[in-house]
């Protein structure tokens, strides 16, 4: 749903500033005032023919089945309403986490676990004829670096699954034990597999958002905060992990308030680059060159010290919404990044660097790879 109303604000900030927009981001505004700033404001809209609302706003391939504009908000509404106090006031996104950590901190127990013995009961097959069809979404797919057979899963809100069977089973999630998170960039230590990291929150939709990198040091079982800890209402988002393939206590993080690195397996990290960015790669065989991509692509030579902005062969950056990238030891000179816009194609074209990321070119713009690029 946000990252729709992100595309609304990136579109037409003067064409396109509906009050009830910046109302339905603000957690401390009544939610029955955000109900009537919104039903004012699509009254007007749906007198305008060529309105912004009924360009944007279009849920079905038939545009006459649908009701223009009425979507996104109804969403936000239906999942708001029931959770909210009589009097409308709206409940913390880091709410139920603060809650949770007292009562574990209360019990004395570092997680908690119910006595009840639950078997799940589905469905377990995809429940709809939509043209998006399927229940869940997954954010991250990591192999763990010393068994094939171990792959773990995050998803947007439904934490860290796991299967020791190449994917034939999956267990439940491990992050049972904690509240409802979300989970896009996994780290397994090659040194020990026991201890991974998960970067929390939805770095997609928005559908959660992230409370830092936690860190387990047994497999999965239990989980604890590292250095890197934020706050629900921050609203930050972590979309990649990469531990150094030489030293396994310096990893990288990819967040939308910039590039985070630790040195000493989490519990401190440093911002090396602010900004926001998505995607990052070391450069095969030589882990202080990181190049790391969000709406621009940058480019470092000393393991994130300094950083270049590469602006030769690629994509002007007020086209771009997302680029994410890829290398190969086959040849560690190329760098291949695809680029998405803000056009309704949504895909700006794939590209390739030969000389390590220092210059690219246009290799392709179909097929469509990434439809809407949101």
């Amino acid at each position: 749903m946000k990252k729709l109303i992100a595309l609304l604000l990136l579109i037409s900030p003067v064409a396109y500033s509906q009050e009830w927009i910046k109302l339905m981001n603000d957690p401390d505004v009544n939610f029955y005032d955000v109900q009537k700033s919104f039903n004012v404001e699509y009254k007007k809209e749906q007198k305008k023919e060529n309105s912004v609302l009924r360009k944007i706003f279009r849920w079905s391939k038939d545009e006459e089945k649908e009701t223009p504009g009425l979507g996104v908000y109804k969403r936000w509404e239906h999942f708001n309403a029931p959770r909210v106090y009589p009097s409308g006031v709206r409940l913390k996104p880091d709410h139920v986490w603060k809650e949770f950590m007292k009562m574990r901190a209360g019990s004395g127990q570092p997680s908690l676990q119910s006595s009840g013995n639950w078997s799940p009961l589905g469905p377990s097959s995809w429940v709809t004829n939509s043209y998006n069809p399927g229940i869940g979404r997954v954010n991250v797919v990591v192999v763990d670096p010393n068994d094939p057979m171990i792959i773990y899963i995050g998803s947007p809100s439904g934490g860290i699954w796991k299967s020791t069977d190449g994917g034939s089973s999956w267990n439940q999630p491990t992050t049972d034990k904690l509240p409802s998170i979300g989970v896009s960039a996994i780290a397994v230590d090659y040194a020990n597999t026991d201890v991974i990291y998960i970067g929390t929150g939805d770095c997609d939709a928005s559908d959660t958002y992230s409370n830092g990198v936690l860190k387990s040091t047994d497999g999965g079982l239990t989980w604890n905060a590292t250095g890197l800890s934020w706050s629900l209402t921050q609203t930050r988002k972590i979309s990649k992990l990469l531990m150094d393939p030489i030293n396994h206590l310096i990893l990288y993080a990819t967040t939308n308030n910039g590039i985070f690195k630790t040195t000493d397996g989490g519990a401190t990290w440093n911002l090396i680059l602010p900004g926001g960015f998505r995607d990052m790669e070391f450069k095969p065989g030589n882990a202080n060159v990181i190049y790391i991509c969000g709406t621009a692509f940058h480019k470092s030579e000393d393991a994130g010290a300094t950083w270049t902005l590469i602006n030769a062969g690629v994509p002007p950056t007020g086209d771009i919404n997302r680029l994410a990238i890829a290398v190969t030891p086959a040849d560690t000179n190329y760098v291949y990044m695809a680029a998405g816009d803000e056009n309704s194609n949504g895909f700006y074209g794939l590209y390739r660097s030969t000389d390590g990321g220092n210059t690219f070119t246009q290799r392709s713009v179909s097929p469509n790879l990434y439809g809407y690029a949101m």
